[in-house]
């Protein structure tokens, strides 16, 4: 039986269908989150003041999510309209910009490389093709469709155009049995992590990074979240101490990953692990749920957050 629980990939989907259709989603936008945190802001955590936080919300209902950054500081990311569209957006320097795939109700962008390359989903709620968007050029590049999967979901890109990504059964609402996949060069590799179990959902990769290391998290066979790293041929799963879930999001140059984990509550918080290891929590000042998507060279951090009243916002966290 599948979980209740809102993973990151599936916590956008979810959420973003509560609110596009709420009489299939039969709850409130953030229902898992609510009922989780009980509406109480989280006390800053000590990492936070490492931090220089910048909230990002779109146009429309409240819902923004803040899914990749580079070292420049460019962000991708998607929201959506009052209309339940969902579109992609770009943001640096407080302005932020829609950028839409011609003629789809659904853009998904997700991972923006150094070159300004984003990695992005696109097309209704039944299908999803992967693609990228060239930001300097305003150029759309597809990726070929991998057959019996209507979801195809490109979800991060290196600074070399490698991307990493996700083909899976479902719709927007409910996807599973994913299998993890990397582009490179014009062709497809597929892979799962060795512990997934597919009827659970199955293998979602998230980021990779210059290196073509790529993180991600699968689900177990009793409904548990653990993150992974992929190096090569080898897979290391990573699980952060104490939390009942864990989810591995982004990965940078320097071997610095982020991502999400729940504590034994089933609050989300947000991670950074270092190098050696060492895990930290970090959270914005006032949210009650946290999910980082991403980290770049610098250890900048993007990604969303809910606020007591049940707000949905992306942000930006600058390394001081």
């Amino acid at each position: 039986m599948k979980t209740q629980r809102s993973k990151t990939l599936k916590l956008a989907i979810a959420a973003a269908a509560a609110l596009l259709t709420p009489m299939l989603a039969g709850a409130q936008p953030h229902k898992i989150w609510r009922s989780a945190h009980g509406g109480q802001p989280a006390a800053a955590t000590p990492a936070s003041s490492q931090y220089r936080f910048v909230t990002i919300d779109a146009p429309g209902p409240p819902y923004t999510d803040a899914v990749g950054v580079n070292n420049s500081g460019l962000v991708s990311g998607f929201y959506l309209d009052a209309a339940g569209n969902i579109h992609g957006f770009l943001w640096q320097d407080g302005a932020l910009r829609t950028v839409d795939y011609p003629g789809d109700s659904v853009t998904l962008f997700t991972g923006v490389n150094d070159g300004g390359l984003v990695i992005l989903s696109h097309g209704d709620v039944t299908t999803l093709h992967a693609a990228t968007y060239d930001t300097r050029r305003a150029t759309w590049t597809a990726l070929p469709d991998i057959p019996g999967y209507p979801l195809n979901l490109g979800q991060g890109i290196g600074n070399s155009g490698v991307g990493t990504g996700a083909a899976c059964k479902g719709n927007l609402f409910d996807n599973f049995n994913c299998v993890g996949w990397t582009w490179d060069e014009g062709a497809y590799s597929f892979f799962t992590a060795p512990q997934a179990d597919q009827a659970l959902g199955g293998t979602y990769p998230f980021s990779i990074n210059s290196r073509g290391q790529v993180v991600g998290w699968f689900e177990d066979a009793s409904s548990v979240s653990h993150g992974f790293l992929k190096d090569g041929r080898r897979f290391t799963t990573i699980d952060v101490p104490a939390a009942s879930n864990t989810e591995a999001l982004g990965i940078n140059g320097s071997d610095e990953i982020a991502g999400t984990y729940y504590d034994q509550a089933g609050n989300p918080h947000g991670y950074v692990q270092d190098r050696h290891g060492q895990f930290t929590t970090v959270d914005p000042p006032g949210a009650v749920a946290t999910s980082i998507e991403c980290i770049d060279d610098r250890g900048d951090l993007a990604g969303q957050f809910i606020d007591a009243s049940g707000v949905n916002h992306g942000f930006v966290a600058f390394k001081k």
